[in-house]
């Protein structure tokens, strides 16, 4: 009797393609189910193509926002080098330092909020900053802490960085405040003695404006032959500068938004949409947006 399919005693048959594979419709099939395959994989390569470029345009728009943000500082950085250069102080017990000085720094620079003069003031000098803010119009002229009381100078082992003078006019209740009675401050403002350059604070809130977060640069002022005479400081508002510094960008996608924050927080200083609008810092981060440290 003869073989009729594949038989274990034909070694030829096994290697014979199946029967279902000889019918055209079938190879008709696979080879639509094949091309719709590659079709599918086709795009998906292309998709993935584009985003990843546009990951990458994204992120160079992003790049070029925080370098912005870093220019811009950086100005403002120069700005207060520059104006402690040319400022001569008077002595301690003149009111009124800064003079017109102040508010033609203000009128200069639209996002500064405020510039101050902090002399640097031994205890055994304090008689004279006190005469000072007398003749500045100050009632009950003293030295006030971080607490807002007035300071007893009594075992006080460091100078005095007292505020006085001040602009805009509506600052002038701070002051006599003493920046060395705040830790961040003091820090802030001997670095710069030592190091001869303008130094920043970490963000934080201004006495005169408690609500909104700030940020201070102490410029140094030093006589010809080297002497140390105190700080100018210049405060500005985050929201402000920041904005100030992104304004000029125009970003041509609208898919991100970019966060600033402070490395010891977790909550945005400021934030921003691509296309300019404001983000509030609740708002919740989706996973297309890039945040900016």
């Amino acid at each position: 009797m003869g073989h009729t399919g594949i038989g274990m005693d034909n070694p030829r048959g096994n290697i014979r393609l199946p029967t279902l594979l000889k019918r055209p419709g079938t190879v008709l099939l696979i080879l639509g189910v094949a091309g719709a395959l590659a079709s599918i994989y086709a795009g998906r390569q292309q998709a993935l193509q584009y985003q990843a470029i546009e990951q990458l345009r994204v992120a160079e728009l992003v790049d070029n926002q925080f370098s912005a943000a870093q220019d811009h500082i950086a100005l403002r950085e120069n700005l207060a080098t520059v104006v402690a250069a040319l400022f001569t102080p008077p002595p301690v017990a003149v009111a009124n330092a800064l003079g017109e000085f102040g508010a033609e720094a203000l009128a200069i620079v639209p996002d500064l909020q405020t510039i101050g003069w902090l002399p640097e003031v031994t205890v055994v000098r304090a008689p004279e900053a006190l005469r000072s803010l007398a003749n500045s119009g100050v009632d009950n002229p003293r030295f006030i802490g971080s607490d807002g009381q007035s300071m007893s100078l009594e075992g006080l082992d460091r100078p005095l960085y007292p505020i006085l003078d001040i602009a805009p006019e509506s600052n002038r209740r701070v002051l006599g405040v003493d920046a060395g009675a705040f830790p961040d401050r003091l820090a802030a403002i001997r670095k710069a003695r030592e190091t001869k350059n303008v130094v920043a604070t970490a963000p934080l809130r201004l006495v005169q404006a408690p609500a909104e977060t700030s940020l201070l640069l102490y410029a140094p002022v030093f006589s010809r032959g080297g002497v140390f005479f105190g700080v100018i400081g210049f405060g500005y508002k985050v929201d402000r500068l920041m904005t100030n510094a992104l304004g000029a960008a125009k970003p041509g996608v609208n898919n991100f938004s970019v966060r600033i924050f402070d490395e010891n927080d977790n909550v945005p200083l400021f934030a921003r949409a691509s296309d300019g609008k404001p983000v509030s810092v609740e708002t919740p981060m989706r996973q297309d947006q890039t945040v900016v440290e």
